[in-house]
C-alpha cells in the first residue's frame, strides 16, 4: 500500500515513499527526533540531518540537510526550505529509525555522528534551562 497513490519503494521488508512537495508541506512538526551527521558520496562536506516522527502524517521522516538552527524556537531550516518544528525532547521512535537506515543506504551515508546532545543543549541554553540560578 503506499500514501496517497505515490509510488513505494520496498526496502528490507518495509516501504519508503517521497515527502510532499516543500510547497505543499513548507512545515513538519516533528517528535521523538534527533540530529545526526552524515557523510556521503554525494556531498563534499558532512551534511546534519532531522529523523524523528512526523506528527500530522503519522511517520517516520528524515530531513535534506539542515542549514540553519533557532534555538529559541526549537526551529530548524533545511537546503529544501522546509522548516522543521522540533516536539518535546529528543528519544528514539523506530518507524524514524528504519526509515534513517534505509535512508542511508540509498543515498550512500557512512560515518554517522549523533549530534542529538549538542541541539538539546543549544535548546536548554535559549529557554534559560541550561543557566544556574
Amino acid at each position: 500500500m503506499t500514501r496517497s497513490n505515490t509510488p513505494a519503494v520496498r526496502v528490507l521488508g518495509g516501504y519508503l515513499w517521497p515527502i510532499e512537495s516543500v510547497v505543499d508541506r513548507p512545515e513538519v512538526a516533528l517528535s521523538r527526533w534527533r540530529l545526526y551527521e552524515i557523510s556521503s558520496a554525494f556531498s563534499e562536506a558532512p551534511t546534519l540531518h532531522l529523523v524523528g516522527w512526523a506528527n500530522e502524517t503519522a511517520q517516520g521522516q528524515v530531513s535534506s540537510p539542515v542549514q540553519h538552527v533557532d534555538p529559541a524556537s526549537r526551529l530548524c531550516v533545511t537546503r529544501s526550505g522546509r522548516r522543521y518544528r522540533l516536539i518535546g525532547q529528543p528519544s528514539h521512535c523506530d518507524d524514524a529509525a528504519f526509515v534513517w537506515g534505509a535512508w542511508k543506504r540509498l543515498n550512500g551515508a557512512h560515518d554517522e555522528r549523533d549530534f542529538t546532545d549538542v541541539l538539546w543543549l543549544l535548546f536548554e541554553a535559549a529557554s534559560g534551562k541550561g543557566r544556574e540560578a
